[in-house]
């Protein structure tokens, strides 16, 4: 567990300097598929690893995520330059972080990395809050 709680640290206080999107590609089934609503906030359970290369993050499965990183997101850390495939881009998301679902088309689910560090406001933890929708987005 000190393993875990130390990388943990550094992560939540070594966020990216300025906002940028990354990608994490995995398979989803329909009813998996289903869940991503916009509105709906989550936790992915474990460390998650995202690139910034959508190439990459497509070769990991049928369904891609796009998520959009504020700059200084606390539980995000570039950790391309001590990763064991640095060509990867790899970005590492501590477990439990917060994300909201802003708009799901296509097996391209959008999402916006929330502030799970700081104390989170109950509204922002609701499924029928879907009125930030990313309508300007484009999945390329």
């Amino acid at each position: 567990m000190p393993f875990i709680r130390r990388a943990t640290y550094q992560i939540n206080y070594h966020g990216p300097d300025e906002s940028c999107v990354v990608y994490r590609g995995m398979e989803l089934d329909e009813d998996q598929l289903d869940f991503f609503t916009p509105g709906k906030v989550f936790r992915f359970p474990g460390f998650t690893s995202t690139s910034t290369i959508k190439s990459v993050a497509k070769g990991f499965g049928d369904t891609l995520f796009k998520i959009h990183v504020f700059s200084q997101c606390p539980q995000v850390r570039n950790i391309a330059e001590v990763s064991y495939f640095p060509m990867e881009e790899e970005w590492l998301f501590v477990p439990y972080s917060l994300f909201k679902v802003t708009k799901s088309e296509d097996r391209v689910i959008t999402l916006k990395a929330m502030d799970n560090v700081n104390n989170v406001d109950e509204s922002t933890t609701t499924d029928d809050d879907s009125s930030d929708a990313d309508s300007t987005d484009d999945d390329e």
